[in-house]
């Protein structure tokens, strides 16, 4: 910062009476755009200059000061307790599940065919921030006036990544899908759509990939756009408006790849200070989860002496696919059977013609919202029995994973023999669709992850 910069931020005034007397008095005024760490620290030289006008000479007097520049303190919000799994004080080490929502298509409306989803969770919504307004923290103490919000430094609650980078920000190396932004006034973080996010999807009844982040106060600062409150020049880095008289939005330059928010701040590490009044969540997490789960049906066994045609098992009926929210401890269950993606049992059909399945078992709204491509994948992994050991070599053999007009099926072939011990088939099934988890088989597809399950076809004794 260069010394004509840093006398913006003060200004020297000769103090008076109300009748315009000169109390030979000065004022220093600290302007709000002194609240930053470049301009903590002023020093204000002043000198009087002897007038004469009585014949007498006085020497001039040189005054010098030293003036120190403190953030107000600012109290951490309340959080909303509905949306924490784990909540710590006030938040501190507590965790979010987010599965997403759905996102209106170019028609704007929600539910019709151009539907999609984004993987986004409104920060703003964990917390109780109805007494956490510019205005609240800026109540003047009984007895005393209203504050001029021209005048004064402006506090705003915001968030940021703790260690990893905001895609959000027009940095280079910005690729591990996360987006943190804000939006009219409300802080989002988002997955973007693309194969790199898929590290931070969890799967149904997992947890362990988790984004930190941080709530900061920030007062009067519009550094860089990291807390989305810049929108200056054509490299502008988030999309909100600056707020009300804050100074004009800087920007600066990249160093390579290096992100300005690019820093491991876990542990006992400060967090970063420009910007920022405070740490008022030293961290937090947030656990995205795939939208889509299998629901595993009742499966009719096998039997060791029937013949092919009665022996077999078809996959497609042995499973449902269903949005998180047909659980049935997620939704009314007047409205569950709306969010069945597939299901080749045609009973329970929902309440609204847009989320009725066809003859093939797809719900093509959901098809289309979660980019679902409906060729399931099966894998037979092989026969186990009750203690987990595998079957032997000779008998795995029987095992045949085949297919007829009606679709692929695993039967078990045996030429009428008994078997000495019951067991299960174990067949892996995987769909692909945009938020699904990372997949790691050969005909992985790009733009689209997979969900998985293990489906067990019980192989009994011959029915008497």
């Amino acid at each position: 910062m260069d010394v004509d910069a840093r006398k913006q931020d003060v200004d020297l005034k000769e103090r008076k009476a109300e009748d315009g007397t000169i109390l030979n008095q000065l004022d220093l005024i600290v302007k709000p755009t002194a609240f930053s760490t470049e301009h903590v620290e002023y020093v204000v030289k002043a000198k009087y200059v002897d007038i004469p006008n009585s014949g007498e000479v006085y020497p001039d007097v040189n005054v010098e000061y030293t003036v120190f520049v403190t953030y107000p303190n600012a109290v951490a919000p309340e959080i909303t307790k509905l949306n924490w799994q784990d909540p710590g004080t006030n938040g501190e080490g507590g965790l979010i599940y987010a599965h997403g929502r759905i996102a209106p298509g170019a028609d704007g409306k929600v539910e019709t065919m151009d539907d999609g989803y984004d993987m986004v969770a409104v920060l703003n919504n964990m917390f109780d921030l109805e007494k956490y307004t510019m205005d609240q923290m800026l109540k003047p103490r009984t007895g005393e006036t209203a504050y001029d919000l021209a005048t004064i430094a402006k506090p705003t609650l915001s968030f940021e990544l703790v260690d990893k980078y905001n895609s959000a920000s027009d940095w280079g190396g910005t690729t591990n899908g996360l987006k943190l932004y804000q939006e009219n006034g409300v802080w989002k973080i988002e997955l973007e759509k693309s194969d790199a996010v898929r590290q931070w999807i969890n799967a149904i009844g997992e947890d362990s990939k988790r984004v930190k982040i941080r709530a900061v106060v920030s007062f009067n600062e519009c550094y860089d756009g990291l807390y989305g409150t810049c929108d200056n020049g054509e490299k502008k880095y988030n999309n909100d408006q600056a707020s009300d008289n804050l100074p004009e939005c800087k920007t600066t330059d990249k160093v390579g790849s290096q992100a300005h928010d690019m820093h491991d701040y876990t542990g006992t590490a400060k967090a970063p200070q420009y910007g920022r009044s405070q740490v008022v969540i030293d961290e937090f997490e947030v656990a995205f989860i795939t939208p889509i789960r299998f629901v595993k049906k009742t499966i009719e066994p096998l039997y060791d002496k029937y013949p092919l045609a009665e022996n077999k098992a078809y996959l497609k009926d042995c499973f449902r696919l269903a949005d998180y929210l047909s659980d049935e401890n997620a939704a009314q269950e007047g409205f569950r059977y709306n969010h069945i993606v597939y299901d080749t049992d045609l009973t329970d059909q929902g309440t609204i013609d847009l989320f009725k399945r066809g003859t093939d078992g797809w719900c093509n709204y959901w098809k289309q919202v979660y980019d679902v491509n409906n060729v399931f994948e099966y894998k037979v992994i092989g026969g186990f029995f009750g203690d987990g050991s595998a079957l032997d070599t000779e008998n795995s053999k029987k095992i045949k994973f085949e297919s007829d007009d009606e679709g692929e099926y695993v039967t078990w072939i045996n030429d009428g023999e008994d078997i000495a011990n019951e067991f299960v088939i174990k067949v892996e099934v995987c769909v692909k669709h945009v938020w699904g988890l990372v997949c790691d088989h050969a005909n992985k597809e790009t733009g689209r992850g997979h969900s998985v399950v293990t489906l067990e076809i019980p192989v009994k004794f011959h029915k008497n």
